[in-house]
């Protein structure tokens, strides 16, 4: 299954400055909320997040994502699924057994008209999945006594670089904030053998640097039309110094508008919402999609995590090497190379 490339370019081109989202962590969640969504609620969101025909299919799949996206010897990658139903409102046994079989979903009841504490025991949890790096992705003002169904998805990772670089070369340098600004910031320095190659499609260089487990606007506009996938699969591998800075990350970002511009609009409309597949009834619309993701880069690898929270109310040649100098904003992605699968991506606008 491929992570939609569809998700990750509209949700970095929608928002200025440095942007942080978890592709893989929306789609879970999103497809978790497909699973009980029934006609035209359903539509949208398979179309939107190119989910299979078959409901089966869709079920498998995020089986086997869930279970191949584990940790290794060299690198840590947790995903943890978790529904937050009110206490006694009744959840179909169908849909409680398709969380919990495809994906590893387990459940709570709380009292949400109790909103402060059901907030402290869902950021709790996130908290805990995510290593302490996700705090408060439930904000107050979110939960109240209308709040049935908080649907959330939790994604750590932490990766070495293959070839790290040496922190003793890590020096002050100038990163260009736009063509007049510019900020000096703790760059670092490393030259080895990388996938590289200078794309005139993309008008950008392309650089992978892996992990030792193998495994902005212009650009961003062109990706959303290219195969990068392919780009990436066929990179050659020459000597190449790198520039890049140390930086560290942390986003929220609503994804109402987003979603809704991608096309799933039913699902936030108290009048079409069809969620019956969860209740039995039509009583269920979301009223908010949230995500909130951490990353830091440093000499020795990359820290990441993510956790997003869909909530359903009740209606109412021999050369000098090149040089791929990240001095000025820049977008990337962390990318499981064997499924394809986009675990993060963004954008660095500012440091």
């Amino acid at each position: 299954m491929m992570t939609s490339c569809v998700l990750r370019v509209q949700a970095v081109c929608s928002k200025e400055g440095n942007v942080f989202i978890s592709p893989v962590s929306l789609e879970v969640v999103m497809a978790l909320a497909y699973m009980g969504a029934r006609g035209n609620t359903a539509q949208q969101i398979k179309q939107s997040v190119h989910l299979p025909e078959d409901g089966e299919d869709v079920k498998a799949n995020f089986k086997a994502l869930m279970g191949s996206l584990k940790s290794t010897e060299n690198m840590t990658l947790e995903i943890a699924n978790k529904i937050f139903t009110q206490e006694k409102y009744k959840i179909l046994s169908e849909y409680r057994a398709v969380a919990e079989e495809s994906f590893l979903s387990g459940a709570q009841e709380l009292n949400f008209a109790d909103s402060e504490g059901s907030r402290k025991i869902i950021n709790s949890w996130v908290e805990e999945k995510t290593r302490d790096k996700i705090k408060d992705l439930i904000p107050p003002g979110i939960l109240n006594d209308l709040t049935r169904l908080v649907l959330v998805n939790a994604v750590y990772f932490k990766g070495f670089w293959k070839r790290q670089f040496d922190a003793a070369r890590t020096r002050p340098g100038p990163f260009h904030l736009n063509s007049k600004e510019e900020k000096t910031v703790p760059m670092m320095h490393l030259k080895a053998k990388f996938g590289y190659t200078e794309s005139d499609e993309l008008d950008s260089k392309i650089l992978e640097m892996p992990y030792q487990a193998n495994g902005i606007s212009k650009l961003e506009e062109k990706l959303a039309g290219s195969n990068l996938s392919e780009i990436l699969k066929h990179l050659p591998v020459r000597e190449v110094e790198v520039t890049m800075p140390k930086f560290k990350l942390e986003e929220t970002t609503d994804l109402n508008e987003i979603l809704q511009k991608m096309g799933m609009t039913d699902m936030f409309s108290e009048s079409r919402a069809d969620f019956s597949g969860i209740s039995g009834v039509r009583d269920l619309f979301v009223s908010k999609v949230l995500q909130k993701a951490f990353i830091e880069v440093n000499e020795e690898g990359s820290e990441a995590a993510a956790a997003t929270a869909v909530v359903t109310m009740l209606r109412s040649m021999p050369r000098p090497p090149p040089q791929f100098i990240a001095n000025h904003p820049f977008a990337f992605l962390i990318q499981d190379k064997e499924s394809g699968i986009v675990l993060f991506a963004g954008r660095v606008s500012h440091v």
